[in-house]
């Protein structure tokens, strides 16, 4: 496998920075959605669109994928660091919905980490819409007492 990402051409933000500030887009290619996923794992009719590959180049935000017969494709994700530390860890070996825009890699007996895909026709993706992350349960008096 071979990985070539350029941080500085890319134009969005996948990862939480100090600020706080995340993307929020659902769009293929950005976050996935937890009903997307679920769907594309315990649905038969769908899992059956899902096919198996290796990911063979990371360059930029552009992740190419051997499928099976040896053919290429070719897509795009907002967070490539996020897919090379994970085959860097687990393997290269994945599994893509092409319905659901989804594939799944690091793939365990315990499970995977979805990562939204786009089926990249030569144009990048759409820049990231960014925003605040919600508060988390720790970051709330939940004591009951409203004045301390």
């Amino acid at each position: 496998m071979s990985v070539k990402i350029d941080q500085s051409s890319l134009h969005y933000l996948p990862l939480p920075d100090s600020s706080g500030l995340v993307c929020q887009s659902y769009a293929p290619g950005h976050n996935v959605h937890w009903i997307q996923a679920l769907h594309s794992a315990n649905h038969k009719e769908v899992a059956a669109q899902t096919w198996s590959g290796k990911v063979d180049t990371i360059e930029g935000e552009v992740v190419t994928v051997r499928k099976p017969d040896g053919s290429l494709a070719r897509f795009r994700t907002h967070d490539p660091a996020l897919l090379v530390a994970i085959v860097e860890r687990r393997g290269v070996k994945v599994t893509v919905n092409d319905q659901y825009c989804i594939m799944r890699a690091g793939i365990t007996r315990a499970g995977s980490t979805c990562i939204s895909v786009q089926a990249d026709e030569g144009e990048p993706l759409e820049p990231c819409h960014i925003g605040d992350l919600q508060p988390s349960t720790t970051d709330l008096d939940v004591s009951g007492d409203e004045d301390e």
